[in-house]
């Protein structure tokens, strides 16, 4: 939605099927919600509601600290385990265990709390251990209740406006199948702190805490009218509870194994010391095309960027690798051939006025008027994208000189660096003349000089797109084996630069 959703893959889940199939009868998450009879729209954390799961901790872990542990069960026995962190001292726990032997202990002491009755708010664990903040989130993560079609079974990460969860959803009710899906969820206090980090605090918090439930509701229906293997689809949308006012919100989407283009840049040229090559990064500039051919038809994104863009690592068709996500501030292009009775207002009118968008990667003339640019728009944002991802800099082409907070500011000056045209392309290795000319045609200024249609854009890259390498460089990114850039005799390149 307006900052990085971001859905990483966790190779240690097994409640569910990380493969995207649905999951069948008889899977632990699937069962369990079954059996879970709780009235729609309850609040977050319901703990009379959900049971922990029994915390069997291994007897190997046992024996390899048994003072820990039996110190542990005794001060659990008598209700006077309250500081988890003193165990860790015994024995003493190996520094490379105390994750896991803290993991294991609050499991422990949280299910006895619960059965006891004594359970208290997650917050307050979260104050007390903040160096396992990511422990104590999972931890509480069977408790999270969303609605009836759905469960949570592991927390992922968090994001400016909430925390993102892995779970499962029923397509429907009385479902016997369900989905591996990732649950975004922002309550009233998250809310609030994303205004202020927005700076939009001369907006009334209803009306802010409005406007992004609308850019929920667009992402379900606009994701479901586009119905394209290349988008994350969304499936539902909601508050967490009756209370409007106090309650949250929620947004359920399909569940990605894989990175955004920006997290998988960066990590793969950290973990395979090697960047990808120009083909491969013209396969994947190619797959996102397809899809827009696909929803400008009916939409322009309107906020296109490598934190928008994922990269499948598992789980896909072995073709198909790439993902559109977060369409909250798109709009309808007029005239669309579209039911509007399948729509919500919401989407039917659109975002509010002003600009929206992410300024690294907006045309100057989505400054100007973002309610009416058209399809060019998203394909200079890819253009951006497709610099950045080749380019030594890892930045847009109009990095630096797009950084302010002054809407009108930021217009003069883009307008002012495309009369120097694009900046002068720095791969770490050889790049064809006519991806150059690619580039400069996706980034132009003048609507007349840039690309009119993603299907214009996909005729001129056909000849550049390298599928098979692409597959190589995710192939050897997830076994952690050497990638070996063709553009180059050699796949280390930060010897020379």
């Amino acid at each position: 939605m307006g900052e990085e959703i971001r859905q990483q893959p966790d190779s240690s889940q097994s409640a569910s099927d990380d493969s995207g199939t649905v999951l069948q009868k008889g899977d632990t998450c699937i069962d369990e919600l079954a059996s879970t009879n709780t009235p729609q729209n309850s609040g977050i954390h319901k703990n009379n509601l959900r049971e922990l799961p029994e915390a069997t901790i291994p007897q190997s872990l046992i024996e390899q600290y048994p003072k820990c542990f039996q110190k542990f069960q005794t001060d659990l026995e008598n209700d006077h385990a309250h500081d988890l962190l003193i165990y860790l001292e015994m024995d003493p726990v190996e520094k490379k265990d105390h994750k896991k032997v803290f993991t294991w202990l609050l499991k422990k002491l949280l299910h006895t709390l619960q059965g006891q009755g004594k359970l208290k708010p997650e917050v307050e664990y979260l104050g007390k251990y903040k160096q396992y903040y990511k422990v104590v989130k999972n931890c509480f993560a069977p408790l999270v209740y969303v609605n009836s079609k759905s469960i949570v079974n592991k927390y992922l990460t968090s994001g400016g406006m909430g925390d993102i969860y892995k779970g499962a959803y029923y397509l429907h009710e009385g479902a016997r199948v369900a989905k591996p899906c990732a649950i975004k969820l922002a309550r009233q206090d998250q809310l609030q702190g994303y205004q202020r980090s927005t700076h939009s605090m001369n907006t009334d918090f209803r009306e802010f805490r409005n406007q992004l439930y609308d850019r929920f509701l667009r992402e379900v229906d606009i994701t479901t009218l586009v119905d394209h293997s290349g988008t994350v689809r969304a499936y539902d949308a909601g508050w967490t509870s009756n209370d409007e006012e106090n309650g949250g919100m929620y947004l359920i989407m399909e569940y990605i194994d894989g990175l955004t283009f920006k997290e998988f840049h960066e990590k793969f040229q950290k973990r395979m010391e090697a960047t990808l090559s120009i083909g491969a990064i013209c396969e994947l500039i190619g797959q996102v095309a397809e899809s827009m051919n696909k929803f400008h038809q009916y939409i322009v994104h309107r906020d296109i960027k490598p934190q928008n863009l994922m990269i499948i690592l598992n789980g896909g068709d072995g073709h198909h690798f790439t993902k559109v996500l977060d369409f909250g501030i798109s709009r309808l292009i007029p005239d669309a051939d579209v039911d509007l009775k399948n729509l919500t207002k919401a989407t039917i009118s659109g975002p509010g006025g002003g600009y929206q968008g992410t300024p690294d990667y907006s045309p100057a003339e989505q400054f100007m008027a973002a309610s009416a640019v058209d399809n060019q728009a998203d394909l200079y944002a890819l253009g951006c994208t497709m610099f950045e991802m080749i380019d030594i800099s890892n930045q847009p082409p109009f990095y630096k000189e797009g950084r302010t907070e002054s809407i009108s500011k930021c217009l003069e000056i883009k307008q002012k660096c495309h009369m120097g045209g694009l900046p002068e392309l720095k791969p770490p290795f050889s790049c064809p003349g006519e991806v150059r000319r690619i580039l400069k045609k996706m980034t132009a200024n003048a609507l007349s000089e840039r690309y009119s249609s993603a299907g214009e854009l996909l005729d001129d890259l056909k000849d550049y797109r390298d599928r098979d390498d692409l597959v190589n460089a995710i192939t050897a990114y997830n076994s952690r084996t050497v990638y070996v850039n063709p553009d180059s005799k050699s796949s280390s390149w930060f010897k020379w630069f």
